[in-house]
């Protein structure tokens, strides 16, 4: 922004004196503070604050919150993603979204001050349901780095994609790193996995990624192909990343899957300790 001023010039004073805070006119007003496009556009240092600063403690909910859902228009992926992030973020769910529609993924967010903020989303003291039936991943995680997704030690988030095909409910893509996807209950019918390790324009691929303590289940009566999925970019492989302590269920195919294709080194299935290995089995047919 810029302030303009004038006062009456001393030798014609028809032609006031025009003064500027920042920035150099194109050429000299003469007018007064009538601005015209004559004087446009403005070069030097101009003034400039962000409006969309995000940082502290903020709610999502249907009602009384600071966003209505994660996903779609205004929700608070899109505005972390329109805004700066200027600290770590909180975002507690207070409510079932149950109208989640997937329009918007978490990218790679722009951060003022020292910078490698977290973002930590999680539910209130009472469980909680993100649903929605959409062609897309439910929840996408498009070069974002640091996010906690967070159901706590009884479990009380729920995140599921209802819809037949390629579509997840989460899925990390495109660079997205050292995140961590822990306690929660996770479903859908996906001919993908449940939770996608997919493609990357990053060199980093998706890695360093921890996905522990979860439960995975079919969203329908129709199973997901796989609970867990990597089938990334050879140029940009999936690495070092965690799968440990999950318990999945009735699946088509396989539990814990890594395709040959952008699958990179050193991925830790399990743990030292018996509740680090994840629990794989059906309790339906196969197929």
């Amino acid at each position: 922004y810029f302030v303009v001023a004038q006062d009456e010039g001393p030798s014609v004073p028809s032609l006031p004196n025009v003064g500027i805070n920042s920035g150099i006119f194109k050429t000299a007003p003469l007018n007064g503070v009538d601005l015209d496009s004559t004087v446009f556009p403005i070069s030097g240092i101009i003034n400039s604050y962000y409006i969309n600063v995000i940082h502290g403690e903020v709610t999502v909910g249907t009602s009384g919150a600071t966003y209505n859902s994660l996903t779609n228009d205004g929700g608070l992926f899109e505005n972390i993603n329109t805004g700066r992030l200027s600290g770590d973020l909180i975002a507690t769910i207070i409510s079932d979204l149950t109208d989640e529609m997937g329009t918007h993924a978490l990218n790679e967010w722009l951060e003022l001050g020292v910078g490698g903020y977290i973002v930590n989303i999680k539910p209130d003291n009472q469980s909680r349901l993100v649903s929605g039936s959409v062609e897309n991943t439910l929840i996408r995680l498009d070069g974002a780095d640091r996010v906690t997704i967070d159901g706590g030690t009884s479990k009380n988030l729920t995140i599921s994609n209802s819809i037949n095909g390629a579509y997840p409910a989460i899925s990390l893509i495109n660079g997205a790193t050292y995140n961590k996807i822990t306690n929660l209950n996770l479903k859908s019918r996906a001919n993908n996995g449940t939770l996608l390790f997919g493609v990357s324009s990053e060199s980093v691929g998706n890695s360093y990624n921890e996905v522990s303590n979860c439960e995975f289940s079919p969203s329908t009566t129709t199973a997901p192909s796989y609970g867990i999925y990597s089938s990334g970019t050879n140029a940009n492989p999936n690495s070092n990343n965690i799968i440990k302590g999950n318990e999945i269920k009735n699946f088509g195919a396989a539990g814990i899957y890594a395709n040959g294709t952008g699958c990179g080194n050193t991925w830790v299935i399990g743990g030292d300790s018996l509740e680090d290995g994840n629990k794989i089995y059906n309790e339906i047919t196969r197929g």
